[in-house]
């Protein structure tokens, strides 16, 4: 007997109000997502979430309702296509932080005309996205090479990746609050001995032979910062 028909034996629902399932559709509509995008990622048939947005049902399955509800914006390996704005903030991340695009593009297996296609897209392919991902985890521990990528950056308001550390870089609706991002102390304010002190505990910890994870666990940082810190000590 299927799980189905088993709850239905049982008097329990198997079905829920489609009111709450077309809300959540809506918004992520409102974010850009597609229709295809949605279903993909929720493993259902586009035909299938089209009918249930436009509200031709009252009621949806627990089951694909909750495949739905799972949904949001962060790019899904189901997905062929995805959002483009977290791939086009840590590329302008990188290259605030003194890596090149000529260097971005080669690592994320790209051209630079690509890469360059990719940043005035709304709507990416999932691998675009997963290379640059990729990249951007490989190389957003350290400052680049290029110090005239940076100031470029900066000047047009591109957050650094530290700036990005404690918040969502795919949501459209997150951004770095202003005060953080104007900032001229990248390290999120501290003072010149308030780092030296944690670069120095985390050396203390490194030589202890704890790991990045543990040490941002205990130090209450993000194991970017625990990278970085290694990487100046």
């Amino acid at each position: 007997m299927s799980a189905r028909r088993a709850a239905a034996a049982a008097g329990l629902p198997t079905h829920m109000p489609a009111r709450d399932v077309q809300d959540h559709i809506d918004g992520l509509l409102a974010l850009g997502m597609t229709i295809p995008m949605i279903s993909r990622a929720a493993g259902i048939t586009a035909t299938g979430l089209r009918r249930i947005a436009a509200g031709e049902w009252e009621h949806v399955r627990y089951r694909t309702a909750g495949a739905i509800l799972d949904v949001d914006h962060v790019p899904h390996p189901r997905q062929s296509r995805c959002l483009a704005i977290g791939a086009r903030r840590r590329v302008n991340a990188l290259v605030a932080a003194g890596w090149p695009m000529e260097k971005i593009a080669g690592r994320a297996g790209t051209s630079l005309d690509s890469l360059r296609n990719f940043l005035r897209r709304s709507i990416i392919d999932y691998s675009s996205w997963s290379a640059i991902n990729r990249v951007y985890e490989e190389l957003s521990g350290a400052m680049g090479p290029s110090r005239n990528a940076a100031t470029k950056a900066r000047s047009l308001g591109f957050q650094l990746p530290m700036e990005w550390e404690g918040y969502d870089i795919d949501d459209p609706r997150v951004t770095p609050p202003k005060a953080r991002r104007r900032s001229q102390e990248p390290r999120g304010g501290l003072d010149a001995g308030e780092r030296r002190d944690r670069r120095a505990e985390v050396a203390r910890l490194t030589a202890a032979g704890l790991s990045s994870d543990e040490i941002a666990t205990r130090l209450g940082i993000d194991p970017r910062t625990v990278v970085r810190d290694r990487s100046v000590a």
